[in-house]
């Protein structure tokens, strides 16, 4: 008779979360259409903040701008996310010099994202500025300015925040 390597039994183990939130993560993390966020770079205390038709990070505790500036209204169109910054009238929107600007005033493709969770938390913010390929949200090297590119390692967190 041959042998076969296989173990006589196997046990596997899993721990499985109690409640829905233990799963998911907590419910104003998700942006969803309708809802205001601070979207912030993971991992830091900057916010993406409105400043001169152009988004950048700032960060919170040394910001120059209003609060104010650093509330995005999350929007929907054809399935994708959009980000609108209210007291402007701007959305978030990727142009051909791939820099981050939040100067148009209509939601066409170019101010459509969409998300991707990262296993380690918080979201890729990508956008279809090319064709079929979806580019990354990043902050540039400099470290302030928004760019959208191939590759990136900047993630983003969406804090939810009443309106006021």
């Amino acid at each position: 008779m041959e042998s076969n390597n296989w173990p006589e039994a196997l046990t596997l183990t899993m721990d499985t979360p109690s409640t829905a939130s233990e799963l998911l993560g907590s419910p104003d993390a998700v942006p969803w259409q309708g809802n205001t966020y601070m979207i912030l770079e993971k991992g830091t205390n900057r916010a993406m903040t409105f400043h001169l038709n152009r988004a950048h990070v700032e960060d919170l505790d040394e910001a120059l701008s209003n609060k104010e500036d650093q509330i995005w209204l999350c929007v929907e169109k054809n399935g994708y996310l959009g980000f609108h910054y209210p007291p402007f009238g701007g959305y978030l929107s990727c142009g051909e010099d791939f820099v981050v600007h939040a100067r148009s005033q209509h939601l066409s493709s170019d101010e459509c994202f969409t998300l991707r969770h990262h296993p380690s938390g918080g979201y890729q913010l990508l956008s279809k500025l090319d064709g079929d390929k979806l580019w990354m949200v990043v902050t540039s090297d400099e470290g302030e300015t928004l760019e959208v590119r191939e590759h990136g390692m900047t993630l983003w967190v969406f804090k939810k925040v009443s309106a006021s």
